[in-house]
């Protein structure tokens, strides 16, 4: 029996890549990096990171010319289908709220 223990190898925790003294298990789900609640940005799936944001702010700038950003721009009005004011009837002036409308008298 022998009481020589080899040391332990330490397992090293995961930190945020922009604060090296915060521990964290969350990743950045476009490159991966480990970050800490401070540069979690949330996402449409899970956590971005700051820079990707920001990354990904600027490629949208791209799509939308004249536009500093994607943030704040409007969608054109959709053409192909009718307002819904235009496509809804009156409830005064629809046959079915006339009184007697249906039963053939006024």
């Amino acid at each position: 029996m022998s009481t020589d223990q080899s040391p332990v190898p330490e397992t090293s925790v995961p930190t945020c890549y922009r604060h090296p003294s915060r521990e964290t298990y969350v990743r950045c789900t476009r490159c991966d990096r480990f970050i800490c609640p401070e540069c979690m940005r949330d996402a449409a799936v899970g956590h971005q990171c700051v820079e990707c944001v920001a990354e990904g702010n600027r490629g949208s700038a791209r799509r939308f010319p004249g536009r500093s950003s994607a943030r704040g721009a409007r969608r054109p009005p959709c053409r192909s289908s009718p307002t819904r004011s235009s496509a809804r009837a009156s409830p005064r002036t629809s046959p079915s709220w006339r009184p007697g409308a249906w039963s053939g008298t006024s």
